[in-house]
């Protein structure tokens, strides 16, 4: 007899024991901490190398820029007006220094050297000069009587550049250009003699230039012939300062001065590139000819006598340190064929995992590859970079 009851097999219940969830719990916490860890030293490295690529950019554009700011140095400007290299193009009565280097700078009324790069054994150079602020555009002089200089109306102008300097809507970057705080250049261009005057005033009317000098310009000019072009000349000054507010925050400025007394002007400022912490200036000269090393007043006559450079790695020329880079740049700018340019600048950011001190003593500046910055976390050291650059400037040279 068939029963009409068949009994249920009951199956096994699914899941995860107790032990299976802490273990799968473990691994997945050791797997999800480990695609941690790798993301997190993956954007400090790409973190790092940014910071390194961007104070490279910062490097090349600052060092572009200067290359193209100073390769026109003495083009419309002026070398020196000392009476032992004097530019013997040169008429005038005052003496102007037109390239001058302060080497490894100490500090002075208008510049105080950052306490950071000072803690770093770095010493930066300033860099002065002279420099025609219309990009070497001659503007065509009409008549001159005493200390009144008129210019030609816009339309007799020689160059397309000259009449937009001139022309309808120029008034306030024409008086920009020769203001109080300015030099005008007046250039015969047949005889290539010039003056260099203080400005006492300018203005522009209906295309009509009119420039007031602080004194008439030497009687050697002859610019009765309409032969003479004005050029306005301002005084500049390329260093590394820091922010008022953050020592550790340097950078380099081209800023604009007095001429009175080399103060800077306000709202005269520039800041070329960020965390930039040296800057060092050396020249590139032509020693053809006589060699001698004393100055004199027959100076421009004679060729320095260059040593062989005893440190290629260092941030100096060949000269002796008895012989001072910034004395002979000012002495034998007539000989200047170039300006070596060294720039350095560190990363925006520190690396608390930088222990090793990489920079000892007896290295070169451009060895130098970290900075030590005190209020910062871990060991305070980020990285710098370094970069050196060749200025041509031809425009400068006046040896035979």
């Amino acid at each position: 007899m068939n029963s009409l009851y068949t009994s249920k097999r009951t199956s096994p219940s699914k899941g995860f024991t107790l032990v299976e969830l802490l273990v799968g719990t473990f691994l997945a916490s050791i797997i999800s901490l480990s695609i941690f860890s790798v993301f997190i030293n993956s954007s400090d490295f790409y973190g790092k190398r940014l910071d390194q690529s961007q104070a490279q950019s910062s490097l090349r554009f600052a060092m572009e820029y200067m290359k193209s700011d100073l390769r026109d140095l003495g083009r419309m400007s002026i070398l020196s007006t000392d009476i032992r290299v004097r530019d013997p193009d040169y008429c005038g009565i005052r003496e102007y220094v037109g390239l001058e280097l302060a080497d490894n700078d100490i500090g002075s009324e208008f510049y105080q050297p950052s306490p950071t790069l000072s803690d770093n054994d770095i010493m930066p150079d300033r860099l002065r000069v002279l420099m025609d602020a219309s990009n070497a555009t001659p503007l065509r002089i009409r008549s001159i009587s005493g200390t009144s200089v008129s210019l030609s109306p816009t339309l007799q102008q020689p160059t397309t550049e000259a009449r937009r300097l001139t022309g309808l809507g120029a008034d306030e970057h024409f008086t920009q250009l020769f203001d109080q705080a300015s030099l005008t250049r007046i250039t015969n261009l047949t005889t290539g003699r010039y003056d260099l005057i203080p400005t006492n005033d300018a203005r522009l009317l209906n295309g009509a230039g009119q420039v007031t000098l602080a004194n008439a310009p030497c009687n050697d000019l002859n610019c009765g012939s309409g032969s003479c072009v004005v050029n306005p000349v301002h005084w500049f000054e390329y260093a590394v300062l820091s922010k008022d507010d953050d020592d550790e925050h340097t950078y380099l400025a081209r800023r604009r001065l007095s001429l009175n007394d080399g103060s800077p002007l306000p709202n005269q400022e520039l800041i070329i590139a960020d965390y930039v912490v040296d800057f060092q200036v050396w020249g590139h000269y032509d020693t053809r000819g006589q060699n001698a090393n004393a100055v004199g007043q027959l100076s421009s006559l004679l060729a320095p006598q260059l040593p062989d450079d005893a440190d290629p790695n260092d941030d100096r020329g060949n000269w002796a340190p008895a012989q001072a880079e910034d004395q002979r740049l000012e002495l034998w700018t007539h000989r200047l064929r170039g300006l070596n340019i060294m720039l350095a600048a560190r990363a925006a950011r520190v690396d608390p995992n930088l222990t090793i001190d990489v920079f000892r003593a007896g290295m070169g500046s451009q060895e130098r590859s970290t900075l030590r910055l005190k209020q910062s976390p871990g060991t305070g050291r980020a990285y710098v970079s370094t970069m050196v650059g060749v200025i041509d400037t031809q425009n400068l040279y006046r040896g035979e």
